[in-house]
Order: C-alpha cells, then sequence, then structure tokens
C-alpha cells in the first residue's frame, strides 16, 4: 500500500543515476521504502532509504543498514529476499538549495503480503497448507545458518508471501548485530527483536545462535495455526514473563483439529531451555522434514500439558477468575402466600432472576415486599465481597418492589467503587479478548478501546458495547483519539495508516491518511494531530487537507497530551527507562493548538520528568532521587511532590488525582500526601490493569486488560441520582428487565434510554 506524500522523496525521482522512484511503501521513524524502475536491468526493484538524522544520531543503526546490505548480498536461496545493489549518492530534494548525501538500498520487488497480513486476513491456515508454507520457510532459515547468518528477528511481518504460497524472509537487519552490541539484546535501550517472538536467551541477554531463530519459528508456526502469537501483552515486561517463565496453551488445545505430530513440532520449538530445544529439533532442516512428514507421523498418545515452570503469576492478563455464585432465595408457593427458603439453590443469573420474578408476578403485594427485603438485605451483605452480584440483587429486588429498601440497595451499588464490566463480545470459542488504549469522550458517554486492528466504541450511560467495530486496519491500532465534540474517532494503526471514524454511525470517515502514527489527537474539533517518525503531522478535519508538520527533535522521546493540546519531547541524555515512561533532565514544550514552543524545562534539582501527562495534560508525571512520582505543572511551572513510589503501571487522574498504581493482584488509589493506600481494588489475576482512562471530572476510571472494561467511581456522585440514571445502570446489571418493567418505578425516566440499557 503506498503512501500519498513523503517529506524527502517524490515520485520521478532519480537515485544512483539508475533507479526511478515509482511510489512509496512504507514508511517509519528510521527511514522509507519505495518501488522503483531499474533502469539498467528493466525490471521494477524496491528501494530501502535510511533517514540522514538517524544514521548521523547513531552509528549503530549504520551498521544495521550495512549489516542488512551485506547478507542480502551473500545469501542465495529462493526462500530470501535478494539485495542488488548498495550504496551513498547525492540526492537533490526538491525545494533544497543543497544536496545532500543519502544512503539506499536495492532489492528485488516482492508483490505480495507478509504472513501477519494474511492471517489477520484468513486466520489460521489449513493443516496441508501450514505444513508446506512453514516448511519452505523453515528451508529458507537452514539456509542462512548454513551461511554464518541468524535472523534474530524473524517474525510474520518479516515474511513476505508470494504467488503460488512462496515465503520470501526479509529483513535481514540485526542479524549477527550481536557482535556489535556486546551481547546485549537491545540497542540504544531499544530491544533487538519481536516481542511476541523472542527466544528466552535474548530477554536473559546471552549469546545468541541459531536456536533462537528456532523458537521464533515456533512461535510462527503457532500463528499459523490458531490467527495469533503464543503469547501477547502490553508491555515488554510481560512479554519477558511469559517467554522466561510461561508455557503456551499447546495449539492443538485452542485448535483441536491439529495434527498431534504438528502440535509436538510447535512446543518442541518453544521450549525454553535451548539446550533442551536443539536436542528435540537440531535444526532448521529437521523442522521442514517434520512439517512435510506431518501426515506420516502416527499419534503417539496424549499430546503434552504444560504447567508453570514458577509460581509467580504471569504478566500477561489472563481470563478473570469467575467467582462463587451467590445464591437467590428460593421462591415456591405454599395456598396464596410466597415463601423464601433461606438456603435456595438457585444462582444469580439472568435464568435465576426471569424465573423468579414470573414466581413473583403471581404472588399478592405482601409477599413480593417480602421477597424485595430479602433480596436487598442479601445486597448489603454482598456488597463488599461481590458488588456485582450485590447490584444485580438490588437491581431485582428493586424490580420485584420498587419499596424504600430497594432503593437504598440500588443507590449502594450506584455508588460503590466496583461498578462492574461494561457489557460486551468476547472472543472466538468465548475467550476474552485484550483490551487496550482506552480513552472517553468529553463528556464521559463515550468509551473507546483498542483490540488488535479493531477499534470498540461503547456507550457509558448503558454500559454497553456500540456495534459494529471500527475496522479496516491491518495491522494493531497504535493509536485512539476522540474528539472534543464526541462525533468522530481517529485512529493510528500499524499498517502505516491514519483514519477517521464517524462515531455515531461507527463507519469510516474519508480515506486513510498515509502516515506511520504511534499517537493521535484532536487540538480542537477542526484538526487532527499523529505523532510518529519524528514529528507531528496535523490535518484540517472536514477536508482531510494537510495543514504542515511539526518536526521533533531528533534525540526526543515525544508525547502528545491526550486531549491534543501539549506535545512533550524528552531532549536530554542519560536517560532512564522505567517501565513504559523513560524519564531525562530537560523537556521541550509545544502547544499544539497555535503550533508555537512553549519553551524548554530544565528538571529541579534530584527530578528526573517523562514526556507523559496526567490525564487532563496539565502536569507532566515525573520522579525523585528517592522515586517517588512528582508533577510537574504546565500552567505555573511548578512542581508537586508526593510519597507515591513510581510504578511500572500507574496513571495520573485530571488535576493529578487520583494516583493509581497497579501493582500485583491490586489496583490502588494513593493519598500524594502521605503515600498511604486509600482504596484497594483486587484484580487477582491481573486481568483489569493493565490501562486506564478518567472521565473528565475524575469520577470515573475505566481499566482495560482482558475482557470487557471495568469501570470504578472514584468518588460518590454529590446528588441522588435521576431516575433515568437509575433505571440505565438497573438495566446493566439486573439482566432480566424491559422497558416497560421499569416505566412504572421511574416515572421520570427517558424512555429511549431505558429501551437502549435494557434490551
Amino acid at each position: 500500500m503506498r503512501a500519498e506524500r513523503s517529506a524527502w522523496f517524490a515520485s520521478g525521482m532519480e537515485i544512483a543515476g539508475r533507479y526511478r522512484l515509482v511510489g512509496q511503501l512504507g514508511a517509519g521513524g528510521f527511514g522509507e521504502v519505495w518501488e522503483a524502475y531499474d533502469g539498467l536491468n528493466a525490471c521494477r526493484a524496491a528501494v530501502k532509504f535510511l533517514f540522514p538524522h538517524v544514521a548521523a544520531s547513531d552509528p549503530i543503526w549504520l551498521g544495521k543498514f550495512h549489516q542488512e546490505a551485506k547478507i542480502g548480498a551473500g545469501l542465495r536461496h529462493p526462500g530470501i529476499t535478494r539485495v542488488l545493489d548498495f550504496g551513498e549518492c547525492v540526492v537533490e530534494r526538491p525545494g533544497e538549495i543543497q544536496a545532500r548525501w543519502q544512503w539506499y538500498l536495492v532489492m528485488e520487488f516482492l508483490d505480495g503480503r507478509n504472513l501477519a497480513e494474511e492471517v489477520f486476513l484468513h486466520g489460521g491456515f489449513q493443516v496441508p497448507r501450514l505444513a508446506e508454507v512453514g516448511a519452505r520457510v523453515a528451508d529458507a532459515l537452514a539456509a542462512a545458518h548454513h551461511g554464518g547468518v541468524v535472523h534474530r528477528d524473524l517474525k510474520p511481518a518479516n515474511i513476505m508471501l508470494l504467488d503460488g504460497d512462496r515465503p520470501k524472509i526479509c529483513d535481514f537487519g540485526i542479524a549477527h548485530l550481536v557482535q556489535q552490541v556486546a551481547l546485549h539484546p537491545t540497542i540504544g535501550k531499544r530491544v533487538i527483536g519481536s516481542r511476541p517472538f523472542m527466544a528466552p536467551e535474548q530477554w536473559r541477554g546471552e549469546a545468541i545462535d541459531a536456536r533462537a531463530d528456532l523458537y521464533a519459528l515456533g512461535g510462527i508456526l503457532y500463528q499459523l495455526a490458531v490467527g495469533e502469537p503464543p503469547f501477547r501483552a502490553d508491555v515488554s515486561e510481560g512479554y519477558a514473563d511469559q517467554h522466561l517463565n510461561r508455557e503456551p496453551v499447546p495449539p492443538g488445545v485452542r485448535r483441536p483439529d491439529l495434527p498431534p505430530a504438528l502440535d509436538r513440532l510447535i512446543l518442541d520449538l518453544l521450549t525454553k531451555d535451548r539446550d533442551e530445544r536443539a536436542a528435540r529439533v537440531p535444526d532448521a532442516e529437521r523442522a521442514a522434514e517434520r512439517l512435510r512428514a506431518w501426515d506420516r507421523v502416527p499419534d503417539r498418545g496424549p499430546r503434552r500439558r504444560f504447567a508453570s515452570r514458577s509460581p509467580k503469576p504471569a504478566a500477561q492478563p489472563l481470563p478473570r477468575v469467575p467467582k462463587p455464585a451467590a445464591r437467590l432465595p428460593r421462591v415456591r408457593f405454599r395456598g396464596r402466600g410466597l415463601v423464601l427458603a433461606a438456603a435456595g439453590a438457585t444462582a444469580v443469573t439472568a435464568v435465576a432472576v426471569t424465573v423468579l420474578l414470573t414466581a413473583a408476578d403471581a404472588a399478592p403485594d405482601d409477599a413480593r415486599l417480602t421477597l424485595s427485603h430479602a433480596l436487598a438485605k442479601a445486597a448489603g451483605e454482598t456488597l463488599a465481597s461481590d458488588p456485582a452480584t450485590a447490584a444485580r440483587l438490588a437491581a431485582t429486588a428493586w424490580q420485584v418492589s420498587p419499596g424504600t429498601e430497594a432503593r437504598a440497595a440500588l443507590l449502594a451499588s450506584y455508588n460503590a467503587p466496583d461498578q462492574g464490566d461494561l457489557s460486551g463480545e468476547v472472543g472466538e470459542a468465548g475467550e476474552p479478548l485484550e483490551i487496550r488504549e482506552p480513552v472517553i469522550s468529553r463528556d464521559g458517554s463515550l468509551l473507546a478501546t483498542a483490540t488488535g486492528p479493531t477499534v470498540r466504541l461503547w456507550n457509558m450511560d448503558t454500559r454497553s458495547e456500540l456495534l459494529p467495530s471500527l475496522t479496516g486496519h491491518t495491522a494493531d491500532v497504535t493509536g485512539v483519539a476522540l474528539s472534543p465534540d464526541g462525533r468522530l474517532a481517529a485512529t493510528a494503526g500499524g499498517d502505516g495508516t491514519v483514519r477517521l471514524w464517524n462515531a455515531t454511525i461507527r463507519e469510516q470517515s474519508g480515506g486513510r491518511l498515509r502516515f506511520a502514527a504511534d499517537q493521535v489527537a484532536f487540538p480542537d474539533d477542526d484538526t487532527l494531530a499523529a505523532l510518529g517518525g519524528g514529528r507531528v503531522a496535523f490535518w484540517d478535519v472536514a477536508s482531510r487537507r494537510a495543514e504542515g508538520t511539526l518536526t521533533i527533535p531528533e534525540s526526543g522521546f515525544a508525547r502528545m497530551s491526550r486531549d491534543g493540546s501539549v506535545l512533550a519531547v524528552l531532549m536530554a541524555p542519560g536517560l532512564l527507562f522505567a517501565g513504559d515512561r523513560v524519564f531525562g533532565t530537560e523537556v521541550a514544550l509545544w502547544d499544539l493548538r497555535t503550533r508555537k514552543p512553549l519553551g524548554r524545562v530544565d528538571a529541579p534539582d534530584g527530578v528526573l520528568l517523562s514526556p507523559t501527562f496526567t490525564a487532563d495534560g496539565g502536569a507532566l508525571i515525573g520522579r525523585d532521587e528517592r522515586s517517588r512520582i512528582v508533577l510537574w505543572r504546565i500552567r505555573d511551572r511548578g512542581l508537586t511532590r508526593t510519597e507515591i513510589r513510581a510504578a511500572d503501571r500507574m496513571a495520573v487522574g485530571p488535576d493529578g488525582t487520583p494516583i493509581v498504581t497497579m501493582p500485583d493482584a491490586a489496583i490502588h488509589l494513593m493519598d500524594p500526601d502521605s503515600g498511604e493506600v486509600t482504596a484497594e481494588f483486587p484484580d487477582p489475576d491481573g486481568s483489569l490493569s493493565q490501562d486506564a482512562a478518567f472521565t473528565q471530572d475524575g469520577t470515573f476510571m475505566i481499566t482495560s486488560g482482558v475482557g470487557p472494561p471495568t469501570v470504578w467511581r472514584l468518588k460518590p456522585d454529590p446528588s441522588p441520582p435521576s431516575d433515568s440514571a437509575l433505571v440505565a445502570f438497573a438495566c446493566t446489571v439486573g439482566g432480566a428487565m424491559t422497558p416497560d418493567d421499569w416505566a412504572g418505578f421511574a416515572p421520570d425516566a427517558d424512555r429511549t434510554l431505558g429501551a437502549d440499557a435494557c434490551a
């Protein structure tokens, strides 16, 4: 897919007197790739450029470029992309007075799509295709290993699939760079390799050999079999913990029709210990042989099942462990009376509620009131230990008979901290989906989240998902934003596109914008901003017309505030990495609405600042010499010190409160002055607390992880809720209500809202 514009190159430009550029194929933070016409050989070619400022900023990146050229020219195999030319030439860019030198690398042109795109479009491969494509990849890998080359970044996105299911391994740029970086798996704090496919020895920083590529091959085969990698996480620490300590779910469990021979081979390749891995699969040739013999190997009995090698919970979020179901009072008739048995055996489910209500409909008023009181009492007793069940009991009590006790129980649940999960779809076979990037509209009525290449929208009034989801990206979504008026959603994807969506009808609005971005934001209703590749690009929302770019200093780590008002760029060297955050001593700020600089900030003595913001964009988050959180206020340039220790997973609400940390098995609300925990929300499996967002007034926090997002009330409603609000809440948690049911109990309720919430 082609980009529409480039700041560096243009169609028709001639490179090295031989290659005429035709159109851009892709772009990123380090360079661009263009289709070109090779005038000497009269054929198509692909030309990769390394940006001059990248080559000048760190010799390792230029070494990576040289390494890719050297390896690609030396390896000869139909499954490995050929490098045809490499060098440095003079390039004259239109509008520039002085020409510049430009490094370039010319490869054979590959017309197809990579394995990641193929799996995204069609899901897991049929078994014969999986075996044959996998065997061909293993053949090419064997040729590289015989040539003394270890790829070290093997993944589906680096394998092109041509006509006839012919795979081609690409991007040998980090192969053998291990000698240049002292056997450490990072370059300048950047992980070398792709986290979902990195072998345990890569995470440990050990010397790398061909066995690491075999591990990656196992991860690729796993994704071709079941449609996704063996491990998923939001941050490096999550991936590291799983690759080092957790065994993958056997692919044959997730896909029962997978032959046992392929299930065993994939698990053998994913063996943690590399010596044991090599004993099971000595080399890539042996992997190819086993792939081609998948239908000739007898079933050797039960497939291997794995247990964790460590009792420590995995950082990868797991499905929430269901709590024991509470019990409803059993209902039976004796004459015309309604008798409640305390030791009822009916779990609190929608079906059970329906059965109970059906019985209660035929009961006299006094019996209904007795039942309502019993349900309300049970709700109060359950509220602290199981808020979701308590809310359902209270809602049912109010529906049976809307008395004072029932309403009080429902109000208690309405103001409870744990508001439960939003109602939404789950994945295939009922497995929860991973939810990322939560963003709330300014009025608090709309939530947007990312799940892989899809963006999902949620109605916060009815606490339910809005369908259809926003689909169109061919790679994972990297950024999500909602316009100030809530009409539009913007998304950035790993496919190098930025897209706008009508949030009301949930359809794409206009064509895609070709820009590789990590983050998107709306500085105002009329402007869209995207951050990526060392610059911020701006577009007019109505016309989709480009409105210029803001170039970021070369050494900077940059982030935009979620409201799109401010850009922060970390400038100073000597950076400190902690979790997902990077800290330093100097930050430059820009006003994205005026696109003018706000000046540079020198951190106070003993303080390091990060280019990340509080939820309202009013302050930068930093840390002091004792690793305590500090907030540097942008408006008055003052510093707020706290007694809270910085954590890898944390979020700061509007105006600096609340400060939320997310250690294992809990979500903590912290007192900035004392550093004490003021509220603790249980999260026993870590599935809720991978990311957080706040409503503008700080009343609600939404956390995301695995499964639908969870809503937390951070402060009670100062005034009694309207009947409309209670209808929405009760129908969300009740599960067996209808709009007509509630109309009699809530005279001022919005019927439309009730219909949506109770549907």
